[in-house]
């Protein structure tokens, strides 16, 4: 069953998650409690479930681990590739929507090891700040992130997005243009470069 955790907790008005712990508790959803927990910074509670939980029936359990460990500065398991790649960054965005600004700054300080094992976590972490419109920090990990692997497309367009919220028009210009020198064929990036071109004419 895929949950939302923001439509959730939105829809039951829960600014400190009570009913939201009760509601995933009472419809046998150990993962979405424990995560609740997290962002009413229980952390001992959410730990509790987590290490209850069998790592065989979910890649999430091993993630929700090692998250919990970089929260509570005591990382003593390291997640997979694969396991940033697919929570790290939606974790990250649900952290920084309820204003669990201290936890994303955990997250933030422990980029360096999270990159060592998915080089890609900066253009996630870019992506979230551009989702929030927070563009100059977006251009921060982005650009750190082209150094890192400069053929990937959607970093360069990221970019270009970033520079577009902040009305920099030549320079999203620029990094939409080198989008498509990476991959001629991506559309998004089409697309952008025919809308600013009638505007910048």
């Amino acid at each position: 069953m895929t949950m939302n955790y923001k439509e959730i907790i939105n829809h039951l008005n829960d600014p400190d998650f009570k009913e939201s712990t009760k509601f995933f508790h009472a419809n046998n959803m150990p993962l979405e409690e424990s995560f609740c927990w997290i962002l009413a910074q229980r952390l001992n509670k959410a730990k509790k479930i987590i290490l209850s939980l069998d790592e065989d029936e979910s890649p999430l359990i091993a993630w929700r681990k090692a998250l919990i460990g970089i929260l509570t500065s005591k990382i003593d398991f390291y997640p997979s590739y694969f396991q940033v790649r697919n929570f790290y960054e939606c974790d990250f965005d649900v952290m920084l929507t309820f204003g669990r600004h201290e936890f994303c700054e955990k997250l933030l300080d422990e980029l360096d090891f999270l990159s060592e094992i998915n080089s890609e976590v900066y253009k996630f972490t870019g992506r979230v700040f551009l989702n929030h419109k927070y563009y100059e920090l977006s251009l921060n990990f982005l650009e750190y992130s082209k150094n890192l692997v400069y053929d990937d497309p959607e970093t360069h367009f990221m970019i270009g997005s970033a520079q577009l919220g902040l009305k920099n028009r030549k320079k999203a210009k620029k990094a939409f243009e080198t989008t498509l020198e990476v991959a001629k064929n991506y559309y998004p990036a089409i697309l952008q470069l025919e809308k600013l071109n009638q505007l910048m004419v």
